[in-house]
């Protein structure tokens, strides 16, 4: 969201080829300006807390989470045509299924502000990539920042040709202490299981409870 909102990497690519066009990338600030979170679970929570420090605002949409628990993290639960059409910023922190498949097509950025600006570091494919194109191109979004895609590894996209939308190689949890964190978890579970207790991340987490 830092680098879209600053042009950071257009600059840094403008800059190293020996131009100096310091007017060209002007941006935009985060304070005051509206988040729409769609997925407030851990990942999106966490989004929220950084937020604030930015003095946001903050809207969310998740179906699965109640108005005690989005209070607490302070953010305002909306549905999705009001997120759409009040947020400068949208980030998705969603799974990929059935139900969220294309969740942003045409249809919904049509609803959003040409000056928004589209954060997708969840899963490929809730999206439509030719859709999100199409709307940059014809300025009718500001840009986007995308990190997955509908096909991983992914070397060629309609995604590379806008120069307002920031393309990374799926890179969210690519550091060196999420990977630290990511193996002592894995650890901890395996412990757990050998002492008897349920696994605190299953997937099949109903039947596990089921079966005990």
């Amino acid at each position: 969201m830092l680098a879209l909102a600053r042009h950071i990497p257009q600059a840094n690519a403008s800059l190293k080829s020996g131009q100096w066009k310091r007017t060209e990338f002007t941006g935009v600030e985060l304070r005051g300006k509206t988040l729409g979170i769609i997925g407030l679970g851990n990942v999106g929570a966490s989004v929220a807390r950084r937020a604030r420090g930015f003095e946001m605002r903050i809207i969310g949409l998740d179906p699965l989470v109640t108005a005690e628990y989005a209070a607490n993290i302070q953010v305002e639960l909306v549905p999705m045509e009001q997120l759409l059409k009040e947020s400068d910023f949208i980030c998705l922190h969603i799974p990929l299924n059935a139900s969220t498949k294309g969740i942003i097509g045409a249809k919904q950025i049509a609803m959003m502000k040409p000056s928004a600006r589209i954060i997708n570091t969840a899963r490929g494919g809730l999206i439509d990539e030719e859709a999100l194109v199409k709307a940059v191109k014809e300025k009718k979004l500001a840009g986007a920042a995308i990190d997955v895609f509908v096909q991983e590894p992914c070397t060629q996209s309609v995604l590379f040709e806008p120069a307002n939308i920031i393309v990374t190689p799926h890179l969210g949890a690519s550091t060196a202490e999420a990977q630290v964190t990511a193996t002592k978890d894995v650890v901890v579970q395996i412990i757990d299981v050998f002492n008897g207790c349920s696994p605190r991340y299953a997937v099949n987490a109903p039947l596990i409870s089921a079966e005990r």
